[in-house]
């Protein structure tokens, strides 16, 4: 689950440094766990690089949010978008999560 975050992170430090970037796509949410990780520990990695993220947007002024890419196969978007994209992206992983426990409870 971390490991998609720093590519989300990457994709918007290059929003906020290049005039409108052109973006890839990002990989489709997943719930694969090295056979050595707990969700405890994927949960862990996870918390840690989105802190990385939060860090970086809790110090954006109003422009910063404004600022537009362009996001293979869906043209332009804002920085906000993508955020919001990204909230989405979550809701989906933990839907993941939820899924994963209950097979691993049965």
């Amino acid at each position: 689950f971390a490991g998609t975050e720093p590519l989300v992170r990457a994709q918007f430090e290059r929003i906020l440094a290049e005039d409108h970037p052109q973006l890839p796509a990002l990989p489709a949410p997943h719930a694969h766990l090295h056979a050595h990780a707990s969700i405890e520990a994927a949960i862990d990695a996870f918390a840690a690089e989105r802190a990385r993220t939060t860090a970086l947007l809790s110090g954006l002024a109003q422009p910063h949010w404004l600022r537009t890419a362009a996001l293979q196969d869906h043209g332009p978007l804002r920085l906000r978008t993508l955020v919001e994209r990204l909230v989405a992206r979550d809701n989906a992983q933990l839907a993941l999560l939820v899924d994963m426990r209950q097979s691993l409870s049965q």
